[in-house]
């Protein structure tokens, strides 16, 4: 928070610009310039929309898992398509929740279980 103002019962507050956790360590003075160097480039380097997917690929491998399923899902082995990413934006509201994690159960998790055993 960078001010605070109180006028009577209302309170006023002024925030920071956002960041990210690296721009304050490149900002600050007792860091090493070897160290902001080597930030900088180590910040060029990454790829949101990468680790987006990789995120996505670990979900769905979890989700997987706690299914009990023995088949694992792979990711995808294209790169992400930033424009398509970008276009999709606008209407990805309308497409509800796409994480690989949401799913609405049908069963209560503890009677899973029970759907495996088969009665001969």
């Amino acid at each position: 928070m960078a001010e605070k103002h109180r006028d009577g019962a209302h309170v006023l507050k002024k925030y920071h610009a956002p960041q990210t956790p690296c721009e304050p360590l490149l900002q600050a003075d007792d860091i090493p310039e070897s160290i902001k160097l080597k930030l900088r480039e180590v910040g060029e380097t990454l790829d949101p929309l990468q680790l987006l997917e990789e995120v996505r690929a670990v979900q769905a491998h979890l989700v997987a898992i706690a299914d009990g399923d023995g088949t694992v899902a792979a990711g995808s082995p294209q790169s992400p398509d930033l424009a398509a990413f970008l276009a999709g934006l606008a209407s990805a509201w309308r497409t509800g929740e796409v994480r690989p994690t949401h799913a609405v159960e049908t069963t209560p998790r503890y009677l899973r279980a029970l759907r495996k055993i088969t009665v001969v």
